[in-house]
């Protein structure tokens, strides 16, 4: 028994790790409610903002008409961003022309400017505070 006490003495005056949180996203900007909204969620730019090819932490997706906001469980401590498309087709992949320029939507946290080429990972990272919202506008060419 003593040496149980002991151990949660021990416990409770280690300093604390820093834990997972919650993060809240929530989609604006939707030009229609067809087909899905797919966001995912980040911790490092490896072929960011790319959800088919990349590796996210997360990814979720919602049907375009919810309005109910998507929750991030768990997000790892430290940098991440949040990547969004409107999958108007519903076929689960990011749509490009031959140009590779997007046919449907694109909502990045922090709302970056977007010019020629894919977005920057930097431009798109924050480090989320317990329970954090974050809104993405959607943006169509």
């Amino acid at each position: 028994m003593k040496l149980s006490h002991g151990l949660a003495l021990l416990l409770l005056a280690s300093p604390q790790i820093a834990t997972a949180e919650d993060l809240i996203v929530e989609i604006d900007g939707l030009r229609n409610t067809k087909g899905n909204v797919i966001v995912c969620l980040w911790s490092n730019g490896e072929a960011f903002p790319d959800c088919e090819n990349g590796k996210p932490v997360a990814r979720q997706s919602v049907a375009a008409t919810d309005k109910t906001p998507l929750v991030f469980r768990n997000v790892p401590a430290g940098k991440v961003a949040v990547s969004a498309f409107h999958d108007e087709n519903a076929n689960n992949k990011f749509d490009t022309n031959f140009v590779r320029m997007p046919l449907e939507g694109v909502g990045l946290s922090n709302n970056p400017k977007m010019s020629f080429g894919p977005p920057k990972f930097k431009d798109s990272t924050f480090v989320p505070k317990p329970n954090t919202s974050v809104r993405l506008k959607m943006r169509y060419l």
